[in-house]
């Protein structure tokens, strides 16, 4: 009696290893170097479902349903993966890859200047490092503000002022930048469709006129909703009204 609860323990214990994180993951690695794409995109799915969305997860399980020929799945988790990374080159490589397999070729209209000198600021430093400059700077104006009251000398407290003023319009500056990538990556306007054909309307109603079709695997902003409908804009520019059960919000 007591050998079968012992290997009944142990056998428990095995199970409830095989369901950590470190094991899923772990095992999503090992079965994609393995050319089990199937099984490595079940792993991370798992992860993603368990709550574990962080960049590596949504990375290697974009990648592993691209392997399987899931394109739509491919795009909505890479997509996911550029939220939180958004000037990784390996993500944006392999989105450009996968929408070669996609019906829909949209030629995205081009940024203006200034909306590329904004991302391009953006995108010089990750989530993380934008927040130690901008709690660094909040400090060094603090403690340059504290060193004016401390030294007696004009010209000293003159410096230490102009530096702590300095230091704060960088703060707020640092501080609008980092806000902003945080609206990017929370934002939910954007979607991937996945079913296999549908026709935008001009209007959130089935009998409406029809004005395009799009396909699986299209990315569209919503920018509008009204009860089940929701209007799409495409990056070349165009405009139509959709189920909003033919999408999933990235």
């Amino acid at each position: 009696m007591k050998r079968i609860l012992t290997i009944t323990f142990i056998l428990l214990s095995s199970i409830l290893y095989s369901q950590t994180p470190t094991a899923l993951f772990d095992k999503g690695v090992d079965d994609y170097y393995a050319e089990k794409y199937a099984e490595a995109a079940e792993s991370f799915q798992q992860l993603y479902d368990m709550g574990y969305k962080n960049f590596d997860v949504c990375y290697n399980l974009g990648n592993s349903y691209f392997k399987v020929n899931d394109y739509p799945s491919s795009i909505l988790y890479l997509e996911r993966a550029k939220r939180i990374e958004p000037n990784n080159k390996d993500v944006q490589h392999n989105l450009d890859i996968v929408n070669k397999h996609i019906i829909d070729k949209i030629e995205v209209i081009p940024e203006m200047f200034y909306e590329k000198l904004w991302n391009n600021l953006q995108s010089m430093f990750s989530v993380s490092a934008w927040c130690a400059i901008n709690i660094t700077l909040f400090a060094l104006s603090v403690i340059f503000v504290s060193l004016m009251f401390i030294f007696n000398g004009l010209k000293i407290r003159k410096t230490m002022l102009i530096t702590a003023i300095v230091s704060f319009l960088m703060f707020i500056f640092t501080f609008v930048v980092s806000s902003s990538i945080n609206r990017e990556m929370t934002k939910n306007d954007e979607a991937v469709v996945f079913t296999s054909t549908v026709t935008a309307k001009g209007s959130p109603a089935v009998n409406s006129v029809g004005l395009f079709v799009i396909h699986k695997g299209t990315k569209v902003t919503i920018t509008d909703n009204i009860g089940e409908w929701i209007e799409i804009r495409l990056g070349n520019g165009k405009i139509g009204w959709i189920p909003f059960t033919d999408v999933t919000v990235i």
